[in-house]
């Protein structure tokens, strides 16, 4: 498949892909738990983590990682590197705005993390490794995320990427931060829930 149809075709089983929601179907099947009705209502592992604890988070994790992996090579099977980046792309946009839930979804940092070990695995590397750090470091899930976001394009360039890559890059990037306006708010009030911190439901 070469084309405009296989660019298509990378977009949309990206976003099916993406789309499918973890979080909400480990939470239902191993505790019968809508974890949308606890903490930050999020479908992602972190607040997975904080609702149900490191088993179903650690599922949601992988089968997010997964899906956004998988989403990369399908798109490179079909249309080549520009294909695999379109798909991760898109991906990112199926887990924040699935169809099946209203477009209320996540925030795609494993989902990115995904399409990016496929597609530049060195920069991924990099950034596991820096967000890693500093959630280690503050207990703050949401800092190492957005730090992660906001340097992936700098260290991208550096490694001189794909210019398509690059592209996917800077668009997960900025998708995550925006999906992290309301942590960047608490982070910055200084009343951000940190890593393992349980809350109470909605």
């Amino acid at each position: 498949m070469s084309g405009p149809s296989g660019l298509i075709a990378s977009g949309v089983v990206g976003y099916l892909l993406g789309s499918i929601p973890f979080g909400l179907i480990v939470g239902m099947r191993l505790r019968n738990v809508d974890v949308r009705k606890y903490g930050s209502g999020n479908i992602g592992a972190t607040n997975v983590l904080r609702v149900l604890g490191p088993i179903p988070a650690l599922i949601v994790i992988i089968a997010d990682v997964g899906k956004g992996a998988l989403s990369a090579l399908a798109g490179l099977r079909m249309a080549g590197p520009v294909g695999g980046a379109v798909a991760g792309a898109f991906a990112v946009v199926g887990h924040s705005f699935p169809a099946w839930l209203g477009f209320r979804g996540g925030k795609s940092v494993g989902t990115a993390g995904g399409a990016l070990l496929v597609l530049a695995p060195r920069v991924a590397a990099v950034e596991i490794g820096l967000a890693a750090a500093i959630i280690a470091a503050t207990k703050y899930v949401s800092l190492g995320s957005v730090t992660a976001a906001a340097t992936a394009p700098i260290v991208a360039s550096l490694m001189r990427v794909r210019p398509d890559c690059l592209g996917f890059i800077v668009f997960a990037g900025i998708l995550i931060i925006l999906r992290h306006k309301s942590n960047i708010r608490r982070l910055i009030a200084g009343n951000e829930n940190k890593l393992g911190q349980k809350v109470p439901p909605r």
